[in-house]
C-alpha cells in the first residue's frame, strides 16, 4: 500500500528525531535505522548512503546540500501592485479585474462568494462562520443617470481599494511545501511474518520490502516525477527525485508494522530547450495520480520477492492486495490496532474521502514509544499472538513452498487477452491510462512477475493492435482532467460505440410499425392531465422513425405518466411494446406505473430481456422497446439490444436523465445521444414534483453547475442542519426522520456511502426499539439484528423467492417488513410491498443480501418521490449522488452535514493545519462528476481511427499532408485576433470610465480614436470568421476525413512513443546500447530512441543499421532534402549525439 502525505516546514526533524543515536540503541529498539538516500538525482548531486541530518534539512528547504544555494524558490501568487490604489477608492468589477490581473468573470465570482459569506454572518451572528478560501466583499450599487439612480439592467458591483489590497496581499505568498512523504507498507500478514517468523525470515522479509520500495522509486522517476517549464508551463520529464528512505518497524499503536517513509524533496531538475539547467518544484498532481498504480506495483514486486526468497504462499489478490496464506484474519486484526483507530476517527467525522483518511491518520497519531526495548516488544507480540494459538512454528509454516515464480509466455498472453476483452480494462470505464493497466496487471499476475516485467507487459498491451489512442481532452465542453498521461481505449469498445452512434444517427423504422395519428390523438385527448410538453413527448415518441430515440426526463417532470400514454397508443394500434430497466425494482415500477401489463409483455430487466432474446428468438417485428432510467444502461448491453432491434425493424426509446447516476459498466451513450440531439431532443423539463420555488431554483442552479449557489439557497431556507460531529449529525437526522414517521411519513433517509447508511440504520433501530415498534424474539445474522417490525430492503435478485401463485419475485430494491423471526433456522419472514409474504432463507440473509431499510443510498431511491428528502452527504459525494438526493422531495430537501474544526497538530512531518469540515466540502464534492463517458466523447470516429492506425505511419503522413494542401484555401481563423482586440478594448474602456467618472476631466481624442479603430478591426475579424465558417460548412466531408487521418497518425505516434524499441530493428537497438540506470541518462536515451523510431517510421525508412555511414546517419539514413523531413532528421540526430557524450553537470559529480 502507498499513501502520500504533504510535508510541512520543519518536517525533517520528525524523521531525523526518530533515528537511533547508536547501533546499540537501534538493535535494542530505542529508535529507527538511519535513512538512506534514494533517487537518481540524489546520486547525481552527491547524496548516497546514509542520510546526514544537515543534508536532509537543506534539500527539504530547496537548497544545494553542498553550497547551500537556494535552488527552488517560493512562487508569488499575485502580481498586483498594492500601492497603485487608495484604500478609500471605489472601483467596479472590470477595474478590479484589471488591478488584480484576472478576468472580470473571476472577480464577479469572488464578489458573489463574499456576498454569501456576509449573508451567512448576518443570519448567524452568534455562530462562527468559516470564510470561503477566496472571496471579495463588495456592494451592488446602481449608477446614477441624470441625478437619479438607474432602475433597469443588472446591478453592478463596487469594491473598495482596501478590500482589493487585502485580497491581493493574501495571494502574494503561497505556502511553501518542502516535499512529500510516500509511505509504503506491506499487507499486515507480511509484517506478522516479519515479527514472528524468526531472525532469518525477518531479514529476508526486510530485504524483499526494500527491493520493492526501490522499484516504486524507479517507477515514479520514469513515469510520474514531472515539472513545469517556466515560460510555456509545459510538463517536462526530469532528472529524477531526491529522496531519503526511512525504514520503520512498528505502528504508533505498538503493533508490528514494517514500513518505509520515502521522504521526497519538492525539487527536481531538467534542461530547457537551450540546454540550461533548470531547478523546479515537483508537480504534485502526477504523484497522486500514480499512487494507486505504484502501490499495486509495490505489492506485486514484494510478493514476487517473498516467493523467490522464502517460498511464501499468498491468497488470491483483490484490488492489488493479497495476504499470506496461513496467517488467520483474527491474527491480522489483532495487530491492526492502528487501522482501527483511523477507522474510528473517520466514523466520528463522517468523512470518507482519501483526503479525510489522511487527516484521520494525523488526528489519531501519537508519538511512538521507544522506551520499550526490542526484546520486550517482541515478547509482547509473541504473547498476544499466542492468545489466538499462533506461534513462531505456525508463522514459519507459511514459508518453504515453491520458489519458481516466473511469468511464462502463455500466462502473459492470457493476461493480455483478458485485458482487451469485454471483461477487461474497459469493463467499467470507456478509456484508461497506462497507470490503470499497471494496476490491473499487478493484481492479475499474483506473485509471478517483477515490477519491470509488469511495466513491459503494460507497454505491450497499450501498443498492441487491440488498443487505440484517444487524443481529445474535453467532453461536452468539460475538461476530462489534468492528467499528463495518454488515454487509450480498446478497439472492441470503439467499434461498439461507433456502431451504436451510427445506428442512432442514420437508422429508421417503417411507418407501419408506429401508432397511427388518430389513435395518438385519441389517447392524448382522453388524458387532459397531460401537460403541453408531455403531449409533445407522446406525439414525438409515437411518430418518430428513429431506431434509437433518446428522451430526457428531468426528475418530477412526469415521464412515467407520459410513458403510460405511449404504451396505450401502441396497444390500441396493435404495435408491440415492452419495457425494461437495468434494475429489477425499476422494471417492476415501470410495469405498474406505466401499465405495461396491457401490452401482454411484462416489463423486465435489460439482462433478463437480452437472455430471453438470445435463448428464445428475437423481437417481434416492429417492437418498440422502452428503456427506463436509461442513464444506467451500459454500452455493451445497449449495443446487444440495438442489434436485436435493427434485425427486426424495431426501435429503442431511451428515457432518463443524463445527470442522474450512470452505468456501473462502461457507459455514457445516453448522455452522448442527448447531447447530439441538441434542440431536437425530446425533453420533459417542467418540474411537477417540488412545491416550493426555493427548491425549484436550487435544483436549476445545481443542474446548471452553480453548485455553491444551489447549496446556499437551501442553507438560506434553513434546509441545512449542522452538527459538530458525525455522530451528532446522524442523531439529528434520525430524530427528524422519526418525528416525521410519527406524523405518518414513510420515506427512508438518504445516505451517501454505505458506511453512513449503516450508521443511520443502527440509530433508527435504537429509537424504534425504545418506542416498542420492534418486538418479539430477535436473530442476529451477518452482523445485523432482525426483529418483527423491522423495515428491510433486499439487495439481490432471486427469482426463486416468490409468494405462492405470485409472478413477482424478490428483487434488488424490494422493500418489506419483518413479520416473523425463525431464530432456530436463522431465517425471517418478510411481508414485501409488491411480492407478498416470503420466508427469506438463511443463505440469502447470511450473504448480507437483506438489509435494514430505514436509510438507503441514492441508488436505492433514484426514481422515487419522497415527501421530504433527508440526505446526509460526505466529502466523497459526487454530482450525480447529490442531484438524485435533492430532487427526491416533494416538499424539498434537507441536508445534514458535519460542520466542525479538526486541528491537525500532533506531529509536524505532515501539514500542520486546521481542517474545517463544512458546506464548502460538500459543494466541492458535488462539483465532481463520476458518471462514465464514451471514448467517442473524447475522439470522433474511433473505429475508423483504429482501422487506419494499422497503416504505416509514413502512409498516414502522406495522406494527411495531401489533405493539408486542400485546406490551404480555408480562410485564416481570426478568433485569437478578435479576442486580443477585445481585451485591448476592455482595457481602454476601463480608462474611459476613469475619465468619465472624474470631475472636470476631458476624455482624450486619441482614446476615442483607438476605441473606434479596435471596433473596426473586431468587425472585420467577425466577417472573416463568418467566411471561414461558411467554407467549413461546405467542406464538412474533407474536415471529417482530415480529422480521422490526423487522429490515426497521432495514435500510431503514441504507440511508438510508448514503446520505441519495439519499433526499431534489432541492430539499431543494439547500437543504442542498454537502458541506462540514472534517470537523466535514461530519459536522454529514451528520447533518442523515440526520435530515431519516429523519424524512420514517419518517412518509411525500412533499412537496418548502415555501417557505411558515420554517426546518426547510420541510424537514420542520409539527410533528406525536403525541409520538413530534414528538420525531423536534424532533431533525431541531435538526440542521438546527446547520448554519445557526457554533458557537464552543475553538480560537478563525475558519473
Amino acid at each position: 500500500m502507498l499513501n502520500i502525505g504533504l510535508l510541512a516546514p520543519g518536517a525533517g526533524e520528525y524523521y531525523i528525531g526518530e533515528v537511533a543515536s547508536s547501533a546499540e540503541d537501534y538493535y535494542t529498539g530505542r529508535g529507527e535505522s538511519a535513512g538512506r538516500w534514494v533517487g537518481s538525482l540524489a546520486a547525481e548531486i552527491g547524496l548516497s548512503g546514509e542520510v546526514a541530518p544537515e543534508d536532509f534539512r537543506l534539500v527539504l528547504a530547496g537548497r544545494d546540500p553542498r553550497s547551500g544555494e537556494q535552488l527552488v524558490h517560493r512562487k508569488s501568487a499575485g502580481s498586483a501592485d498594492t500601492t497603485a490604489i487608495e484604500s478609500d477608492q471605489t472601483v467596479d468589477a472590470l477595474q478590479a479585474a484589471a488591478f488584480l490581473g484576472v478576468s472580470g468573470r473571476y472577480v464577479r465570482r469572488l464578489l458573489e462568494g463574499g456576498e454569501r459569506y456576509v449573508r451567512q454572518i448576518a443570519t448567524n451572528p452568534n455562530a462562527e462562520v468559516a470564510p470561503p478560501k477566496k472571496y471579495l466583499v463588495g456592494e451592488r450599487t446602481r449608477p446614477s443617470a441624470g441625478g437619479a439612480p438607474s432602475t433597469s439592467g443588472p446591478i453592478p458591483w463596487q469594491v473598495t481599494g482596501a478590500e482589493l489590497t487585502r485580497f491581493a496581499e493574501s495571494r502574494q505568498e503561497k505556502k511553501f511545501r518542502p516535499g512529500y512523504d510516500l509511505t509504503l507498507r506491506p499487507p499486515e500478514s507480511v509484517s506478522v511474518l516479519w515479527a514472528l517468523g524468526g531472525p532469518d525470515i525477518a531479514a529476508e522479509v526486510r530485504d524483499a520490502h526494500s527491493a520493492a520500495v526501490d522499484e516504486v522509486v524507479k517507477y515514479y522517476e520514469h513515469h510520474a516525477v514531472r515539472a513545469r517549464e517556466p515560460k510555456s508551463n509545459r510538463r517536462v520529464e526530469t532528472d529524477g527525485i531526491i529522496a531519503a528512505a526511512f525504514d520503520h518497524r512498528t505502528s504508533r499503536a505498538g503493533d508490528p508494522l514494517l514500513h518505509t517513509h520515502v521522504v521526497t524533496a519538492n525539487m527536481t531538475r531538467f534542461r530547457d530547450k537551450a540546454g540550461e539547467v533548470v531547478w523546479r518544484s515537483v508537480e504534485s498532481s502526477n504523484l497522486f495520480e500514480h499512487a494507486k498504480a505504484a502501490g499495486c506495483l509495490y505489492q506485486a514486486h514484494l510478493r514476487h520477492e517473498l516467493v523467490a526468497r522464502l517460498g511464501v504462499r499468498f491468497n488470491p489478490s483483490n484490488n492489488g492486495h493479497a495476504e499470506i496464506d496461513g496467517i488467520p484474519a483474527a491474527v491480522i486484526d489483532l495487530f491492526s490496532k492502528r487501522r482501527n483507530e483511523i477507522e474510528d476517527e473517520l466514523a466520528a467525522t463522517g468523512r470518507t474521502s482519501a483526503r479525510s483518511a489522511q487527516v484521520a491518520t494525523l488526528e489519531t497519531r501519537k508519538a511512538k514509544d521507544y522506551s520499550v526495548d526490542a526484546e520486550t516488544l517482541a515478547a509482547r507480540w509473541v504473547e498476544e499472538a499466542a492468545t489466538l494459538g499462533f506461534d513462531q512454528a505456525t508463522a514459519r509454516s507459511c514459508v518453504g513452498g515453491d520458489r519458481a515464480a516466473a511469468l511464462d509466455v502463455v500466462e502473459a498472453e492470457r493476461i493480455l487477452g483478458l485485458l482487451g476483452s469485454p471483461s477487461g480494462i474497459c469493463a467499467q470505464a470507456s478509456t484508461f491510462r497506462r497507470s490503470d493497466v499497471v494496476e490491473a496487471i499487478s493484481t492479475m499476475v499474483g506473485s509471478l512477475a517483477t515490477a519491470s516485467e509488469i511495466g513491459d507487459l503494460a507497454d505491450r498491451f497499450v501498443t498492441g493492435a487491440g488498443v487505440v489512442a484517444v487524443n481529445a481532452t474535453e467532453s461536452f465542453g468539460r475538461k476530462v482532467g489534468r492528467s499528463a498521461q495518454q488515454r487509450w481505449t480498446t478497439v472492441e469498445l470503439a467499434q461498439i460505440e461507433s456502431r451504436l452512434l451510427t445506428l442512432a444517427d442514420q437508422g429508421t423504422v417503417s411507418p407501419y410499425h408506429r401508432p397511427t395519428a388518430g389513435v395518438i390523438a385519441d389517447v392524448v385527448s382522453s388524458r387532459p392531465e397531460l401537460s403541453d410538453e408531455q403531449v409533445r413527448m407522446v406525439e414525438a415518441v409515437c411518430s418518430s422513425d428513429r431506431v434509437v430515440l433518446p428522451v430526457e426526463g428531468r426528475p418530477g417532470a412526469g415521464k412515467t405518466y407520459a410513458t403510460e400514454a405511449i404504451v396505450a397508443a401502441h396497444v390500441e394500434s396493435g404495435v408491440p411494446i415492452l419495457g425494461c430497466a437495468v434494475s429489477a425494482a425499476a422494471a417492476s415500477e415501470l410495469e405498474s406505473q406505466a401499465a405495461f401489463a396491457r401490452s401482454n409483455m411484462d416489463a423486465t430487466t435489460v439482462a433478463k430481456l437480452l437472455h430471453d432474446l438470445d435463448r428464445f428468438g428475437g423481437l417481434a417485428v416492429g417492437t418498440t422497446v422502452v428503456v427506463d432510467e436509461a442513464s444506467m444502461i451500459g454500452t455493451r448491453d445497449l449495443a446487444r439490444l440495438a442489434d436485436q432491434v435493427a434485425a427486426s425493424d424495431s426501435r429503442i426509446v431511451l428515457v432518463g436523465d443524463p445527470d442522474q447516476h450512470g452505468a456501473v459498466e462502461a457507459g455514457g451513450v445516453f448522455a452522448r445521444l442527448c447531447h447530439l440531439q441538441g434542440d431536437d431532443l425530446v425533453r420533459l423539463a417542467e418540474n411537477r414534483r417540488q412545491d416550493d420555488h426555493v427548491d425549484r431554483l436550487a435544483i436549476d442552479d445545481y443542474r446548471n453547475g452553480l453548485i455553491a449557489d444551489a447549496v446556499q439557497r437551501l442553507d438560506d431556507a434553513d434546509r441545512v442542519v449542522r452538527s459538530a460531529t458525525a455522530g451528532e449529525s446522524f442523531d439529528a437526522m434520525v430524530a427528524d426522520w422519526y418525528a416525521a414517521r410519527c406524523d405518518g411519513a414513510a420515506d427512508p433517509m438518504i445516505a451517501g456511502p454505505n458506511s453512513t447508511r449503516r450508521a443511520l440504520n443502527e440509530r433508527a433501530r435504537v429509537i424504534l426499539k425504545a418506542a416498542g415498534e420492534l418486538a418479539g424474539p430477535s436473530v442476529r445474522i451477518a452482523g445485523r439484528e432482525f426483529q418483527c417490525g423491522d423495515e428491510v430492503v433486499a439487495r439481490r435478485n432471486n427469482r426463486t423467492l416468490r409468494s405462492p401463485g405470485s409472478r413477482e419475485f424478490v428483487k434488488n430494491g424490494s422493500v418489506g417488513v419483518v413479520v416473523d423471526v425463525h431464530a432456530d433456522d436463522r431465517e425471517v419472514s418478510v411481508q414485501f410491498e409488491r411480492e407478498g409474504l416470503i420466508r427469506v432463507p438463511r443463505s440469502y440473509v447470511e450473504a448480507g443480501w437483506l438489509e435494514h431499510g430505514y436509510a438507503r443510498t441514492t441508488y436505492g431511491v433514484q426514481g422515487h418521490t419522497h415527501d421530504v428528502a433527508r440526505y446526509h452527504p460526505t466529502d466523497a459525494s459526487a454530482f450525480e449522488e447529490g442531484y438524485v438526493a435533492v430532487t427526491r422531495g416533494r416538499r424539498g430537501a434537507k441536508l445534514y452535514v458535519v460542520d466542525g474544526t479538526v486541528g491537525v497538530d500532533q506531529d509536524t512531518h505532515h501539514s500542520r493545519e486546521t481542517v474545517r469540515h463544512n458546506l464548502d466540502d460538500i459543494a466541492d464534492a458535488f462539483g465532481r462528476r463520476r458518471a462514465n463517458t464514451m471514448a467517442a466523447d473524447l475522439s470522433r470516429d474511433l473505429d475508423e481511427v483504429a482501422a487506419l492506425s494499422q497503416l504505416p505511419l509514413h502512409e498516414l503522413r502522406k495522406r494527411r499532408e495531401g489533405l493539408d494542401r486542400r485546406f490551404a484555401k480555408v480562410p485564416v481563423d481570426p478568433t485569437d485576433l478578435i479576442e486580443r482586440f477585445a481585451q485591448s478594448r476592455d482595457v481602454l474602456l476601463v480608462r474611459l470610465r476613469t475619465f468619465e467618472s472624474a470631475e472636470d476631466s476631458t476624455v482624450p481624442e486619441g482614446l476615442q480614436r483607438r476605441l473606434g479603430h479596435l471596433d473596426r478591426r473586431i468587425d472585420a475579424g467577425q466577417r472573416q470568421l463568418e467566411e471561414r465558417r461558411s467554407w467549413m460548412a461546405d467542406h464538412d466531408d474533407l474536415i471529417t476525413e482530415h480529422g480521422t487521418v490526423a487522429a490515426a497518425e497521432r495514435a500510431v505516434e503514441a504507440r511508438i512513443r510508448q514503446r520505441p524499441l519495439a519499433h526499431l530493428p534489432g541492430e539499431i537497438v543494439e547500437q543504442l546500447g542498454p537502458e541506462p540506470r540514472l534517470q537523466r541518462e535514461r530519459a536522454a536515451w529514451t528520447t533518442a530512441a523515440t526520435a530515431v523510431a519516429m523519424h524512420r517510421h514517419r518517412y518509411g525508412i525500412d533499412d537496418g543499421l548502415d555501417a557505411d555511414l558515420d554517426g546518426p546517419a547510420g541510424l537514420l539514413g542520409d539527410r533528406p532534402a525536403d525541409p520538413v523531413a530534414a528538420g525531423s532528421w536534424d532533431f533525431a540526430a541531435r538526440k542521438v549525439e546527446a547520448i554519445g557524450f557526457e554533458a557537464d553537470l552543475d553538480s560537478g559529480v563525475a558519473l
